[in-house]
């Protein structure tokens, strides 16, 4: 527990580490404990001396001419040598032998199968992946009679038009939309467009294969991850996974339209929204036999209940048996300013707070891994037929949320039966959802989950008024949403446990912060101070009473102490706590 608090962002300040270089950084979180994940190509712009055509039109990041342009190609990999091989002075170490460095991620967010959604590609950079296209076309096809015959169905239909010819180097790519663009239509060329997710694949695993050749020739060990694109596609997964794990990003309530204050956003609890939860969003593109990482996910302001998240994404992590969740992102640690970043966790103190409970449960495996696991063979029809972004593993959004999920690639499709599952652990009349391991339990009708483990149980949603009578302990709120976790601190079950961390938090907004009519926008944005809403209720513990509860800030300092009861402790709507200290 004390660890937890030297990890909190604060650290930055207090060791005088903003803006500092690279170097002291590294020095300085390696000494607390702290990994670094080193991004690549995230989002470099490019100049006149660098030598590429048309810098000034490169998209954003090179997030496409990345994957196939020679020259940015040649930038990246002197970009890679210059950091990883520099000398630390402070370490003594070169960064690729240095443990600190913990991963290698080529380029962030980026897909070739997002293609399709890029229309303001630079001329000269469209003009050079038609180029490689029409060669890759000869290469498989040997010219225009090959293609033609090849692009003809058993109907007599063909895809090639009369005027094309890969020789000449004006056939077509095709136009791989997702399926929203496709208005519910299917593509009229479906040999070209499986064809072109072919090539983009291609080009993909090529790119991948160049670079981790080059990263272990200039002596990096540690694991390297391709991409980690935040729509999900069957053809971009399989490419990812000839890298050493799997990467993933997703967003629960993500700002649409802007980043900041003026955003719209939809301010849905996730507790009462599972079909579309993070856990099993993510958890439809684990891949058999492949180390899966979520590097990064939140729930995001101004949605009023981000306090859900930290709990339900360790949780669903141990019971998807994932290795690593890492929440995006930290930045100004601090209360002193109004909230106003989409994604800082550092200025919410009631997420920021869930975090010694969620890492305890993550890293302890408080919740075993699902009993069993369902696994789903993709075909190559379904990798390169039309896009299905974010497609359900089953066609059941529930499923991960019940037992472990895989997905993997063969030449044959095989969908095994579900029923197992959802008769035995889905109860859609109540809308509950319990996981096979009956530590977790989703009653999205009343927008309430639940954890119930030896070492960790708790609850998270709209619990006001109700009794949650879990193995080891027994709580009531009268606050209307809040998140209650009762943690051992000595790894002992909570029935044995000397010491125990109970962590209460509810909802914060700024101060002013006005809600429009739907709630779906900020009519005012507010000011400092953050307004935290305080939990009122109880917690008991079955046959066991306290000897002292001592409340706790956010920073870990005592804020006096909760009134014991026989068997618990009540907390009053004046307590500034964000922790209990329980002594037994």
């Amino acid at each position: 527990a004390q660890a937890q608090t030297d990890f909190s962002p604060i650290v930055i300040d207090r060791y005088g580490l903003r803006d500092k270089p690279l170097r002291i950084i590294c020095q300085q979180v390696k000494q607390r404990g702290i990994y670094v994940f080193m991004d690549l190509l995230v989002d470099r712009t490019f100049k006149e001396g660098d030598n590429v055509v048309d810098y000034q039109n490169v998209e954003r990041g090179a997030k496409f001419t990345g994957f196939y342009d020679k020259r940015i190609i040649e930038l990246q990999k002197k970009y890679a040598a210059d950091l990883l091989t520099h000398y630390n002075p402070y370490t003594k170490l070169s960064y690729e032998n240095d443990p600190v460095i913990v991963s290698a991620k080529l380029i962030n967010e980026a897909t070739m199968f997002y293609m399709g959604t890029k229309f303001d590609l630079s001329e000269v950079y469209k003009k050079e992946l038609d180029d490689l296209w029409n060669s890759w076309l000869i290469s498989k096809y040997g010219g225009r009679d090959g293609l033609n015959r090849a692009w003809t169905d058993k109907y007599g239909r063909a895809d090639l038009k009369a005027d094309e010819d890969p020789r000449l180097g004006n056939v077509r790519r095709g136009e791989t939309l997702l399926s929203y663009q496709r208005s519910g239509s299917e593509k009229i060329e479906p040999l070209r467009e499986a064809d072109t997710m072919r090539f983009y694949y291609d080009l993909q695993n090529e790119y991948f294969a160049d670079m981790e050749k080059y990263l272990k020739s200039i002596g990096i060990r540690v694991p390297i991850s391709g991409s980690n694109h935040w729509v999900n596609i069957w053809a971009d997964v399989k490419s990812n996974a000839r890298l050493d794990y799997i990467d993933r990003h997703r967003y629960w309530d993500h700002p649409q339209l802007s980043y900041g204050t003026n955003v719209l956003f939809e301010d849905q609890p996730m507790v009462k929204n599972p079909k579309d939860a993070l856990p099993n969003n993510f958890a439809y593109y684990n891949v058999n036999g492949e180390p899966f990482v979520v590097s990064e996910w939140n729930c995001c302001f101004p949605n009023e209940f981000r306090i859900e998240g930290p709990i339900i994404m360790a949780a669903y992590a141990n019971l998807q048996d994932w290795d690593g969740v890492l929440q995006f992102s930290f930045n100004q640690p601090g209360y002193n300013a109004p909230m106003e970043d989409n994604f800082n966790i550092s200025a919410w103190p009631n997420v920021w707070a869930q975090w010694p409970a969620a890492a305890m449960l993550f890293y302890r495996g408080d919740v075993s891994k699902a009993k069993n696991t369902y696994e789903r063979v993709f075909s190559d029809s379904e990798i390169f037929g039309p896009i299905k972004e974010d497609n359900p593993i089953a066609d059941e959004p529930l499923l991960p949320l019940i037992t472990r999920t895989v997905i993997n690639f063969g030449p044959k499709k095989i969908i095994p039966d579900t029923s197992y599952f959802l008769d035995k652990f889905l109860d859609r009349g109540k809308k509950v959802i319990n996981s096979d391991t009956g530590q977790l339990k989703w009653n999205y009708g009343d927008g309430i989950f639940t954890v119930n483990t030896p070492k960790t149980q708790g609850s998270i949603g709209f619990t006001g008024g109700k009794w949650i009578d879990l193995s080891s302990v027994k709580i009531y709120a009268e606050t209307p949403f809040s998140s209650i976790m009762i943690t051992s601190y000595d790894n002992q079950p909570l029935v044995k446990s000397k010491r125990v961390l109970a962590t209460c938090g509810a909802r914060i907004e700024n101060f002013g912060q006005v809600y429009n009519e739907t709630r779906t926008q900020l009519v005012e944005v507010g000011k400092a101070p953050i307004l935290v809403e305080p939990v009122e209720g109880k917690i008991f513990f079955k046959d066991r009473t306290p000897k002292k509860v001592t409340g706790l800030d956010i920073a870990g300092n005592p804020v006096g102490s909760a009134q014991l009861i026989k068997n618990g402790f009540a907390i009053s709507k004046d307590s500034k706590a964000f922790f209990y200290d329980v002594s037994f």
